[in-house]
């Protein structure tokens, strides 16, 4: 539902498309984890959230790099974003 509302306030600008059908798969998978209990499924979900969540950053930090006002927003934030996905890898171990 919250994917519909990100693409009225986004539209006619870059990522307009993109971030609500992110947020969308992320909405998907937060739902689909409240009812997977089997562990391996259950895991898979959590992966998609966090990768979601992942790009759907470094999407909308796409489309702040276009604005000057934000640009240190933007500095700040690839790095930020890049090593959280680097320093907490989508793969479980057993």
């Amino acid at each position: 539902m919250l994917a519909f509302v990100w693409r009225k306030i986004l539209a006619g600008g870059v990522c307009a498309t993109w971030y609500p059908i992110i947020r969308g798969i992320e909405g998907i998978g937060l739902v689909a984890i409240a009812f997977i209990i089997q562990d391996p499924l259950h895991t898979v979900c959590l992966i998609v959230i966090v990768n979601a969540m992942t790009f759907g950053l470094f999407v909308i930090a796409r489309r702040f790099w276009k604005r000057p006002l934000w640009r240190g927003w933007v500095g700040s934030r690839w790095p930020a974003d890049s090593c959280r996905w680097l320093l907490c890898p989508s793969s479980a171990s057993p």
